[in-house]
């Protein structure tokens, strides 16, 4: 019987590459020295060199500017200015809040593992306005692990009351949203994102969060 669904936050219900987007042209329009670029190929290369939010904003911005041939003395006041207006541009993915609600009104326990900082990530959810989903949030910074180390799912489901065996991981993640959980023996449901590649073995995939709710009660049948 399933008991409790664990998301991951950037790609699953934080829609990162929209968000991150709006931040990127947001600076273009903020720095005049960055005008020396067409803004297309300035948001471009910006999401190239991020890849995801995989590599420190502290490599990006220097990499980007060298790239680009603007001037390197940037590269500090743009990871200032990324960092400080981060949250004000943090977007869900449509549906979000609806199958929360749905899924949390169905009895489910929600929780959050997700890699990163403990104020970054807890503010993003605070800025998505959907903390009061879950009863657990366990982020890698605070957990002392990170995905794919089995010790942050087992303190997830620790927080949300449930064993692997009733509980539901779902993100876009081959390795840390789709093996990782699964080698605890938890389901696995992958939502595509086709920049990662196909996990090998996934319980289900889903293309958005609204197919979520019918595929759990799939699943789970009344009594």
């Amino acid at each position: 019987m399933i008991r409790a669904i664990l998301f991951d936050l950037d790609g699953t219900l934080h829609d990162r590459q929209r968000s991150v987007s709006g931040l990127a042209r947001s600076q273009h329009e903020r720095f005049p020295e960055l005008q020396a670029v067409e803004a297309g190929r300035w948001l471009e290369r910006f999401l190239h060199f991020d890849a995801r939010g995989y590599v420190p904003k502290a490599e990006v911005y220097p990499a980007l500017l060298a790239e680009l041939g603007l001037p390197g003395s940037l590269a500090q006041p743009l990871t200032e200015d990324y960092w400080a207006r981060y949250n004000d541009f943090a977007l869900g993915f449509a549906g979000l809040e609806e199958v929360l609600g749905t899924l949390r009104g169905q009895g489910y326990r929600l929780g959050v593992v997700t890699n990163g900082s403990t104020r970054t990530q807890t503010g993003k959810l605070r800025a998505l306005g959907i903390e009061g989903y879950f009863e657990g949030v366990v982020v890698s910074e605070a957990a002392g692990a990170s995905k794919p180390q089995a010790r942050i799912y087992e303190v997830a489901l620790e927080r949300v009351g449930a064993v692997a065996e009733e509980a539901v991981f779902v993100g876009d993640h081959p390795e840390n949203d789709v093996a990782g959980p699964q080698r605890l023996g938890m389901r696995a449901v992958w939502l595509r994102d086709d920049y990662w590649g196909e996990p090998e073995r996934p319980d289900a995939v889903i293309e958005g969060l609204e197919a979520l709710p019918g595929l759990i009660a799939r699943w789970n049948p009344p009594a």
